[in-house]
C-alpha cells in the first residue's frame, strides 16, 4: 500500500520506496496542511498511520474541522523536547502503523542546538531511524523548518536530514489560500479550505 494524496500523477512521483519523504518551506507555506491532505486520504485508503508534533496540540483542531478524529487507525502523539521525539519516533515506527508522520522533524533541534548535549547524535538518530523505517516498509513524512541561505532557504540542519533523506521537496506560499508544491520539476497547486485541501497539477 502507498499513501495517497488524492492526486495519483503527484503521488506516483512524490513517495519513492524505502525514502523517507521531508517537505520544507516558510513559516505558513502549507506544510502541515499537506501532510494533513495525505494522511486523511490514505486513512480513507485503510492505511494507518502515526502523526508526530512537535508544534503542539493545536493542529488537533485542524484535524477536526478535516474530518480526521473519526478514524480509529489514528494515533496521534506529542513531542515536548528532542528526546521525547527521538522516543515518539522510535516506538511509532516498531509499531504496525503504515504511515509515521513527524511535523516538524527539526523544530526540537533548532532549539536544542547550543544547549543540548549531544543535540546533533539525537537528531542523526532520528534521522536514521525514519530511513531504517523506510527501509522496512513503512511510509515516513516530515515537515521541516527552514533557516536563511543567501537569498533563498534549506531546511534547517540540512547537512544531517541529507544524510538520511534524499526525497526532499519544497513548498511555497504563492496566494492567501494556496501554495505551490515542487516536485522534481514539476509543480502543483494547494488550495487550503477551512474544511479540505485541493490540489491540482499545474
Amino acid at each position: 500500500m502507498r499513501p495517497t494524496s488524492g492526486l495519483q500523477d503527484l503521488d506516483e512521483i512524490l513517495f519513492v520506496e524505502g525514502e523517507p519523504l521531508v517537505i520544507y518551506g516558510e513559516p505558513a507555506s502549507g506544510k502541515t496542511n499537506l501532510v494533513l491532505k495525505i494522511l486523511r486520504e490514505s486513512l480513507r485508503s485503510s492505511m494507518s498511520a502515526a502523526y508526530i508534533s512537535t508544534e503542539g496540540s493545536i493542529v488537533v483542531e485542524r484535524m477536526d474541522r478535516l474530518g480526521m478524529l473519526d478514524f480509529p487507525e489514528l494515533y496521534i502523539g506529542f513531542a515536548y523536547s528532542l528526546a521525547h521525539l527521538a522516543q515518539l519516533v522510535f516506538e511509532a515506527s516498531a509499531l504496525e502503523y503504515n504511515i509515521v508522520a513527524i511535523d516538524s522533524v527539526n523544530s526540537p533541534y533548532r532549539s536544542s542546538v547550543g544547549s543540548v548535549k549531544r543535540a546533533s547524535e539525537i537528531f542523526l538518530g532520528i534521522l536514521a531511524t525514519m530511513k531504517i523505517a523506510s527501509m522496512s516498509g513503512k511510509w515516513v513524512i516530515a515537515t521541516a523548518q527552514v533557516r536563511d541561505v543567501e537569498e533563498d532557504i534549506e531546511p534547517s540542519g540540512s547537512d544531517l536530514i541529507s544524510f538520511y533523506c534524499n526525497n526532499i521537496v519544497r513548498i511555497r506560499r504563492s496566494a492567501k489560500n494556496r501554495r505551490v508544491l515542487e516536485v522534481r520539476g514539476r509543480k502543483y497547486s494547494i488550495k487550503i479550505l477551512e474544511r479540505d485541501i485541493l490540489i491540482s497539477r499545474l
